[in-house]
């Protein structure tokens, strides 16, 4: 069908059907034109499944086989294809071409690629959707793959995932040279038989493939030429539960990793934030490549035992801030602060100084520094109790000394 018949069709069916359709008001206008089509897994109107919002194909592989590769630069700079996909089952492996293609699946409520019968909602027949044919550029613009959930038909906090793909993801076909960027977000991978839920090309040359996930979760295990991070890709948001044996991973942010890791191929920075990690897992990196983690994950690797195979970790420092209370010049004595920091002031001669502070416990690290120069006041020990700390002054001072501090518990 050619992309006028396409238009023809989508204008006609919206202007002259006026039965019912699962998608609401706002579809037609969002994905207006010959580059939009339609999906209902339940539609059983009179009219032949034409791809348009009131007929709609009733499977996804019948809405891909549609589309044509671009055949001209400005066709490619039209933009993504939208298919627009009605909540239900699709008990249908999906074969997806990416030969001049940008292709974009807007998920309106819960789409389950497979069919999901088992106990707790687990796939019973698991089905895959595979990425084959080139990288090749049209005019400077890559073919990409997006999935969104756009829309729901029931609230957010019963729909966790808009698209549900009972098997894996393929793209080990994928040939040529480039990063083809694949971005799926509130979605769930469950894995085949064989527990692979992600599988890239294999080897690790130029035929790359860049997940971009947000607000996932994926079952199984991913191999092959991926890679999270490089370009626009990215991971935030996604639990893992399998073990990686992939290109590189550049970049998370508030993943959960529950399987081994293994990087192939050194990169200029493996940058990992606020992210966890199982106990004892392995992180095996390419020779003389990075870890680079910021504080929070590095205390949650070192407390897991996570093992860095090979390579180093960096730790990327936040600045930290932390509540307070400065205790204004002239004002001397003990003081009430119950903040992680703030100042004091001994008045002159005075050689002790109770803190009362609800965040210090007998366990508590109290770190004292004067801020008062050119006097011969010398620090002494700082005594954390229960609710309170006391700061000493080995040597007095003839003037008043301003002291800060910084209560931190283990």
């Amino acid at each position: 069908m050619s992309t006028t018949a396409l238009a023809l069709g989508t204008h006609a069916a919206i202007s002259q059907r006026q039965t019912e359709t699962p998608f609401p008001p706002i579809v037609p206008e969002y994905s207006f034109g010959f580059r939009a089509l339609y999906v209902d897994a339940h539609y059983a109107g009179s009219e032949p499944s034409d791809g348009s919002v009131y007929a709609p194909f009733t499977t996804i592989q019948a809405a891909i086989d549609t589309v044509p590769a671009a055949a001209s630069a400005a066709e490619m700079r039209l933009g993504p294809w939208q298919i627009n996909i009605a909540s239900g089952t699709y008990d249908e492996d999906l074969v997806v071409p990416i030969d001049g293609r940008r292709w974009e699946f807007n998920c309106y409520g819960t789409v389950n690629l497979g069919v999901f019968d088992a106990a707790g909602w687990q796939p019973s027949t698991r089905r895959n959707l595979t990425l084959t044919g080139s990288l090749a550029a049209i005019d400077g613009i890559s073919p990409t793959f997006s999935v969104y959930t756009v829309a729901q038909s029931t609230p957010r906090s019963q729909t966790l995932f808009g698209f549900r793909v009972g098997g894996r993801i393929d793209a080990s076909g994928v040939t040529g040279s480039g990063t083809y960027r694949v971005a799926l977000e509130h979605f769930r991978i469950f894995g085949d038989a064989t527990s692979q839920a992600v599988v890239g090309p294999s080897g690790f040359g130029t035929n790359v493939v860049g997940m971009d996930f947000s607000s996932g979760l994926v079952s199984g295990t991913l191999t092959g030429n991926l890679t999270f991070g490089t370009g626009p890709a990215t991971c935030t948001g996604v639990s893992f539960a399998g073990a990686f044996n992939i290109r590189s991973l550049v970049g998370a942010f508030q993943c959960a990793f529950a399987g081994a890791i293994t990087t192939n191929v050194s990169a200029t920075m493996t940058g990992l934030f606020a992210c966890t990690f199982s106990a004892g897992l392995s992180y095996t990196t390419a020779v003389g490549q990075s870890v680079v983690v910021d504080t929070s994950t590095y205390l949650n690797m070192r407390n897991n035992n996570v093992t860095l195979v090979t390579g180093t970790y960096s730790t990327t420092l936040v600045k930290p801030t932390y509540d307070y209370t400065n205790t204004p010049t002239g004002t001397t004595g003990a003081q009430i602060i119950n903040k992680a920091s703030g100042t004091v002031n001994f008045a002159a001669a005075a050689t002790s100084l109770v803190v009362t502070c609800n965040l210090c416990t007998i366990n508590s690290l109290v770190y004292c520094t004067l801020r008062t120069g050119g006097t011969a006041a010398v620090l002494g020990a700082v005594v954390p109790a229960a609710g309170s700390f006391t700061i000493n002054l080995a040597v007095a001072a003839a003037v008043e000394v301003s002291v800060g501090f910084l209560v931190v518990n283990q």
